[in-house]
């Protein structure tokens, strides 16, 4: 798991070879928020039910900003994990039996 204040780069940043890095993958474990800012005070975005693959771009206090579609916003640490391999086929269901995806390497 990352720890907190670590960066996580996103597919919009290079590396200093000059190559781009492929985007951060997780997935939501339970029923996750997605909110305007990393707090649990702020704007509700969306609500996104377990097992939903989102791309995440940074870190920031107890939340990963991640963008989802067409959204950016923060879903609290403990309601989504990062996935080290690629996602493969759409076979293993989350809580709800409304999406579902095959993981490697989920953390």
């Amino acid at each position: 798991m990352m720890r907190k204040g670590e960066k996580i780069e996103s597919k919009s940043m290079a590396s200093s070879s000059g190559h781009t890095k492929e985007p951060i993958t997780g997935i939501t474990l339970r029923t996750a928020i997605i909110r305007s800012s990393p707090s649990p005070y702020t704007m509700v975005l969306e609500p996104l039910p377990p097992g939903t693959i989102v791309d995440v771009l940074d870190l920031v206090y107890d939340y990963y900003k991640i963008q989802f579609g067409d959204k950016v916003g923060y879903i609290y640490t403990e309601n989504l994990s990062i996935v080290q391999d690629e996602i493969s086929e759409r076979d293993v269901t989350g809580e709800s039996g409304s999406i579902s995806r095959s993981l490697k390497g989920v953390t």
